[in-house]
């Protein structure tokens, strides 16, 4: 991933096609980054060697995407798996062709079964969750919150 080389050296303070960044301190070397990368193996193993990262989607990944996804990320070496995209709506009553209606892993369920999944994540290795209300129900996110 080229780009990822070019970014880091400018980040670093090094000349990129004849400019220079000036970081500020404490800042040297750039942010962390994370990649996401859904099935492919090659990207996955390229997170766990080269990234801060692997971001893997909870609306577009099965279950057995993300087991199988975090056994080559593990053995690859990688320390720091995100599950993002979780789609949080305890009232289990999406709306006909929403995302949350979609969604593959999710907690579109009742509070019960929401603690369940969270706990299958646990499970699968995931040190991060990312939940996303897509009705901004911040007392349902709340709730997910308490459950852990």
């Amino acid at each position: 991933m080229r780009s990822l080389e070019v970014m880091r050296r400018a980040w670093s303070g090094e000349p990129v096609n004849g400019g220079v960044l000036s970081p500020w301190p404490g800042c040297e070397g750039g942010p962390p980054v994370l990649l996401g990368a859904w099935r492919n193996p090659r990207w996955i193993a390229y997170a766990a060697r080269q990234c801060a990262g692997w971001v893997a989607s909870g609306l577009y990944s099965s279950w057995e995407d993300l087991e199988a996804g975090m056994r080559l990320y593990r053995e690859a070496g990688g320390t720091n798996a995100v599950l993002a995209n979780v789609l949080v709506d305890l009232s289990n009553k999406p709306e006909p062709g929403s995302l949350a209606e979609r969604a593959t892993v999710s907690l579109v369920c009742s509070p019960d079964e929401a603690r369940v999944r969270l706990k299958r994540i646990e499970l699968l290795g995931f040190d991060e969750v990312l939940v996303v209300s897509p009705g901004g129900a911040l007392d349902e996110l709340e709730r997910v919150r308490d459950f852990l």
